[in-house]
């Protein structure tokens, strides 16, 4: 018996859909891959294995990495380049952030773990753990220092905590699988890279709700703002493009080709932004808590 036309058409969109999701399965294998050949080349077994964050702090006297395969942060100091500590955190560390004071570092622990880990840079020590949604992976810190953005990739949610309290204060639901987090200089919103759908999700912080969907490239992961806050990069992978994002309308002005599977967390060079207060003993340089500017 022949099938109808719309059989037929559900079929073919099913297959398209079986490809699709074929691919998306094949892309997960061929990540797993790359780790498991960097962890068996590790030649040196005290070292720590796959280094996947860096951020530093203050003057930019020291960069705080976190090893997703070591479960572990190591702490650097720039005059030297060399490790002054390593800082047992959660299973599988994968994003860091630091306050614009530059007193505390957040890292997420993705995997079986599903926490953010809080170090004091004081003692280069854990002083908190706090539960967020599966598979935590991107993390922003605002502005002012006040609130930490964690994107669940696989909760499909950004978890909202609170850095007085150190506790989660609401979770918003976005797109599929998100990935890359990143604050505007204003700390008025918050866009979020969806790997899973191929969009980007736009916060306003003043009520953590979702008020804008942008589609942008397939397999969006990093995604950085602008120091002057009029324009948004996304990395999309699986499109080996790079989308621009005017953030006046928050749609895509244009599509950079020629990259080859780009992932990275940009972080734009702008003028030293001027930290509001100081902390005492600090030069501040690349921090802020002024709203209008940021790192």
């Amino acid at each position: 018996m022949r099938m109808g036309r719309a059989s037929r058409r559900s079929g073919g969109l099913a297959r398209v859909g079986h490809r699709q999701s074929r691919a998306r399965v094949q892309r997960d294998k061929q990540r797993a891959a790359k780790v498991r050949q960097q962890q068996r080349g590790q030649s040196n077994p005290k070292l720590p294995r796959l280094p996947v964050a860096t951020l530093s702090i203050l003057d930019g006297s020291t960069v705080y990495v976190a090893n997703e395969g070591a479960n572990t942060v190591s702490v650097i100091a720039t005059a030297s380049n060399m490790v002054t500590a390593v800082i047992p955190v959660g299973i599988a560390p994968l994003g860091v952030a630091v306050t614009p004071d530059g007193i505390t570092v957040y890292v997420t622990n993705s995997f079986q773990d599903n926490t953010v880990s809080v170090i004091a840079t004081a003692s280069n020590t854990v002083t908190a753990v706090i539960p967020v949604g599966i598979t935590p992976f991107g993390v922003a810190v605002t502005p002012d220092g006040s609130t930490v953005y964690v994107g669940n990739v696989t909760a499909n949610t950004v978890s909202v905590i609170d850095t007085t309290s150190n506790t989660v204060t609401a979770t918003i639901p976005v797109g599929a699988d998100p990935w890359g987090v990143a604050v505007t200089p204003d700390g008025s919103t918050v866009y979020v890279a969806n790997d899973g759908d191929g969009t980007v999700s736009v916060i306003a912080t003043a009520s953590n709700t979702v008020t804008a969907t942008i589609p942008v490239g397939i397999a969006p992961l990093g995604v950085a703002v602008t120091p002057d806050g009029s324009t948004v990069y996304v990395a999309n992978e699986g499109a080996n493009t790079v989308s621009v994002i005017a953030m006046a309308s928050n749609t895509v002005t244009a599509t950079i080709p020629g990259f080859s599977e780009p992932i990275a967390f940009g972080v734009f060079i702008g003028p030293p932004p001027v930290l509001a207060t100081p902390p005492s003993g600090t030069a501040c340089n690349g921090c802020s808590t002024a709203p209008s500017r940021a790192r």
